[in-house]
C-alpha cells in the first residue's frame, strides 16, 4: 500500500509539472504573438483575443481536473482521459453555449482551490520555468517561420505575398463560417472538402472570438495548437516510459529534467534538422511537425488512437467496450481531419486486433471485431465523402509501385529511403538492445511474442508500412502519401526519446564534476551524453536563426518604413474595406462579393505578376464572402488550390467587359439573394437580386 501511494504521488506530480510547464510555454507564445502584432491598424480587437485564445487554452489543459471534481467515479472508465480532456473542452465549446463551459470551469476550479490539490512551490518551480523557455526557443521558432506570418495583412501590404498556402486556408475557413461549406469561393461556392475537420474547427474558433478568420489561421491556430501539442507529447511520453520501463523488467516513472532536455535534443532534430537527411528523410514534406495544422492534429490523433490501443489492450470487458468506442469516435474525426493519417490509423486498428487476438478472450475479439469492422466502414465513408472529386479522376489516384522513387529518388536507393525515414525507429530498437544486451535474442523475441501489446514491435511496423506506402501511390497522390511519413515520425520520435530516457535513467551526473562522471558511467553513456549535448547546442542555435528571421518579418511589417506612404495608404485602404465586409452580419450567409476587374488597383496593382493566380483566396479571406467571377486576369490557375473543383468551361474570358446586370443574373443563378460591388479601395454598393 505504500508504494501504491508513492506511486499515486508521483503520477500526480507528473501531470502537475506538465501542465504547467506548458502554461508558462503558451504563455510566452502569447506575449511574443502580442509583440509581434502591436503595429496592427486594422483589427483593434486583436491583441484582446489574444489573451482570451490563452485563457482557454490554460483552461483545456486543466480540463481534466474539472472533470474529474464533477464525474469522478466515471474518469476510471475512460483510458487516456488526461490527454482526451483540453479535446473534449475545445468540442463542447464549439458545441455549446460558452458561458455553460466557463460556468462548469469556474465551479471546478473553486471546488479544486477548496481541497488544496496544487501546491504555489510546483507553480513557481525554477526547474519548470527554465524547461518552458527551452521549448519556447525550439518549438516558438517554428510558428510564424515558413508559411505564417505575424502579422499576414501588414506583411501582404508590404510584399504583396498573396500566394501562401495560409491564404487559401485563411478562405476555406472563411467559406466554413460563413456558409458552412467547405469551399474555395473563387466563383460561387463549388465544393472542395479539403481537411475539412480543421478549418471547421477554425471557423467556429473564428465565431467565438469573433476575429477574421485570416488572424485565426496565420496567429490564433498556433496559440491553440501548439500548446496542445506539447501537452499531448509530454503526457505520452510518460505513458510510453511507464509502459516500456515495466516490459524492460526497470521500474521507472517520473519524468525528470534530463527527460524533457532529451526532449527537446532530440525535437531539434525533427524542427531545424541540423544533420540533415537522416533526421528528416528524403521523402518527407516538411522538417517541422508545427507548421502544417492539419498535418499537426493529424498526428496527435494518430498518437492517441496508439495510446488507446496500448491501453485497451490490459483493460477488461467494460472498459474495453468505452475504450472501443472512444477509438470509433477519435478515428472518424481523423477521417474529417487528414485522409492518408487515417489510413495509417486504421491500419494500426486492424493490424493490433488481428495480431493480438491469441491473447484475448473470445468475447473480446468479438468487440474487436465488431468494432474493426465499424472503424473501417467509418473511414471508409468519410473518405468518400470528403476526398475532392478532383483525387478520384483516372490517372491522379493510381498505383504505381516505384514511380515516385523512379522519378525523384532512384530505386536503386530504397535502402537509404528506409533507413533515412526509419531513423527514429531503427534507434529505438538499437538502444533497446543495449538495454536488454543480457538479454539472449531468442528470449527477447518471445517477450515480445507473448506480450498483450508491444509498443516497439507496433511502432516498427507502422514505420516501415508507412514508409512502403510512399512507393504504391501514384500520380496526385503520391506525393500526399508522404504525409505517412511525417506522422510515423512523430510517434517514433517520442518512442526514441523514451528508450534514452529509460537508458541514462542510471546515468550519475556527480554534480557535473567531470572526473567523477567519467568514473561513475560507462564509455557508451558518455559518449551518448556528449553527443545529446552537441545536439541540443546545434540545434538551439538553428532555432535562434529561426527567431532572427521572425523578428525581420516583424520589423518588416512597420509601415513607416516603407517609402511609398501613398500606395500602401490605399493598400491599407482597401484592407479595411474588406475587413469591414467581414463584420456584415444580415444576410451574410446569402451574400457574394465581385471585384470588377475595372478596379485596377486590386487587379493589377496590388499582386507581385508571379502571385496573381492566389489573389482572390486574399479577397475571400478577408472578407469571409464568396466571390462572383473571381477568377484572376491571366486565368493562370492552379489546381493544388482547389481550382479544380469548378467545371473549366465556366472559366471566363476576362477580355470580355461584363456590366453589372449580367453580374447580377450570374450571382442570382448561383443561389445567391445579395451582391456587394468593391468598386474602388473604399467604396462598395449593396444589391438584392
Amino acid at each position: 500500500m505504500l508504494k501504491l501511494s508513492i506511486y499515486t504521488q508521483k503520477q500526480n506530480k507528473i501531470s502537475v509539472n506538465n501542465e504547467i510547464i506548458v502554461s508558462i510555454f503558451a504563455v510566452l507564445l502569447t506575449i511574443i504573438a502580442t509583440y509581434f502584432t502591436y503595429n496592427n491598424q486594422l483589427e483593434k480587437n486583436l491583441n484582446l483575443s489574444l489573451w482570451i485564445t490563452n485563457g482557454l487554452v490554460l483552461l483545456s489543459l486543466f480540463f481534466y481536473y474539472f472533470i474529474e471534481c464533477s464525474i469522478k467515479k466515471f474518469t476510471n472508465y475512460i483510458p487516456c482521459l488526461k490527454i482526451i480532456a483540453p479535446f473534449i473542452f475545445w468540442a463542447l465549446l464549439i458545441y455549446l453555449p460558452i458561458f455553460i463551459v466557463l460556468s462548469f470551469c469556474l465551479f471546478a476550479l473553486i471546488t479544486l482551490y477548496t481541497r488544496k490539490s496544487f501546491s504555489y512551490q510546483r507553480l513557481f518551480s525554477k526547474s519548470n520555468i527554465y524547461i518552458s523557455i527551452l521549448y519556447f526557443v525550439i518549438i516558438g521558432s517554428e510558428v510564424w517561420n515558413m508559411h505564417r506570418i505575424p502579422l499576414p495583412d501588414h506583411y501582404l501590404i508590404t510584399q504583396s505575398q498573396t500566394g501562401n498556402d495560409l491564404s487559401f486556408f485563411s478562405a476555406v475557413t472563411s467559406m466554413l463560417k460563413t456558409y458552412n461549406l467547405c469551399s474555395i469561393g473563387i466563383d460561387g461556392l463549388n465544393e472542395f472538402p479539403y481537411h475539412y475537420g480543421t478549418y471547421y474547427l477554425f471557423s467556429k474558433v473564428s465565431i467565438i472570438l469573433n476575429l477574421n478568420s485570416l488572424y485565426i489561421n496565420h496567429i490564433i491556430a498556433p496559440l491553440i495548437l501548439l500548446p496542445i501539442a506539447l501537452y499531448v507529447i509530454l503526457e505520452t511520453l510518460a505513458i510510453f516510459k511507464k509502459y516500456l520501463s515495466e516490459f524492460f523488467g526497470l521500474f521507472s516513472i517520473t519524468l525528470r529534467i534530463r527527460d524533457h532536455i532529451i526532449l527537446a535534443s532530440i525535437l531539434t532534430t525533427l524542427t531545424n534538422a541540423p544533420f540533415g537527411l537522416p533526421f528528416v528523410a528524403n521523402l518527407s514534406f516538411f522538417t517541422s511537425p508545427f507548421q502544417i495544422d492539419s498535418q499537426l492534429l493529424a498526428n496527435l490523433f494518430i498518437g492517441l488512437i496508439l495510446l488507446i490501443t496500448l491501453k485497451s489492450s490490459f483493460a477488461c470487458n467494460k472498459n474495453l467496450i468505452v475504450s472501443l468506442f472512444i477509438l470509433l469516435i477519435l478515428q472518424t474525426s481523423l477521417s474529417f481531419i487528414k485522409s492518408p493519417a487515417s489510413h495509417l490509423s486504421l491500419f494500426l486498428v486492424l493490424y493490433t486486433c488481428f495480431r493480438y487476438s491469441v491473447k484475448r478472450t473470445l468475447f473480446q475479439n468479438q468487440l474487436w471485431f465488431i468494432f474493426s469492422i465499424l472503424i473501417s466502414a467509418s473511414t471508409f465513408y468519410t473518405s468518400y465523402l470528403l476526398v475532392p472529386s478532383m483525387v478520384n479522376q483516372e490517372g491522379i489516384i493510381s498505383i504505381g509501385f516505384f514511380e515516385l522513387w523512379k522519378n525523384y529518388i532512384p530505386v536503386r536507393e530504397w535502402q537509404w529511403i528506409y533507413l533515412s525515414n526509419g531513423f527514429y525507429t531503427f534507434s529505438s530498437i538499437t538502444i533497446s538492445a543495449f538495454i536488454l544486451k543480457k538479454v539472449s535474442a531468442f528470449d527477447f523475441f518471445v517477450k515480445i511474442k507473448e506480450s498483450q501489446f508491444s509498443l516497439l514491435e507496433v511502432v516498427s511496423v507502422l514505420s516501415f508500412t508507412a514508409i512502403s506506402l510512399t512507393a504504391v501511390f501514384d500520380g496526385a497522390l503520391s506525393f500526399a502519401s508522404t504525409y505517412y511519413l511525417d506522422s510515423i515520425k512523430f510517434i517514433s520520435l517520442i518512442l526514441l526519446v523514451s528508450c534514452i530516457s529509460i537508458f541514462f535513467s542510471k546515468t550519475n551526473l556527480c554534480d557535473f564534476h567531470l572526473v567523477k562522471f567519467l568514473r561513475s558511467n560507462s564509455l557508451i553513456r558518455v559518449i551518448s551524453i556528449l553527443g545529446l549535448v552537441f545536439i541540443l547546442i546545434t540545434g538551439v542555435g538553428i532555432s535562434l536563426k529561426g527567431w532572427e528571421r521572425n523578428i525581420n518579418k516583424h520589423l518588416d511589417s512597420n509601415l513607416a518604413i516603407h517609402a511609398d506612404n501613398e500606395k500602401i495608404q490605399r493598400k491599407l485602404d482597401i484592407l479595411k474595406s474588406l475587413l469591414s465586409l467581414s463584420k456584415l452580419q444580415k444576410e451574410k450567409s446569402e451574400t457574394c462579393l465581385w471585384i470588377p476587374k475595372s478596379n485596377t488597383f486590386f487587379w493589377d496593382e496590388l499582386p507581385l505578376p508571379e502571385n496573381e493566380a492566389f489573389l482572390p483566396f486574399w479577397a475571400v479571406s478577408l472578407s469571409e464572402m464568396a466571390l462572383i467571377d473571381g477568377y484572376p486576369i491571366t486565368n493562370k490557375l492552379n489546381g493544388m488550390f482547389g481550382y479544380n473543383s469548378y467545371n473549366p468551361k465556366t472559366f471566363h474570358d476576362n477580355t470580355t467587359k461584363k456590366d453589372l446586370s449580367d453580374i447580377m443574373n450570374y450571382a442570382e443563378n448561383k443561389g445567391f439573394k445579395y451582391l456587394i460591388v468593391l468598386w474602388d479601395h473604399e467604396n462598395y454598393d449593396i444589391h438584392t437580386l
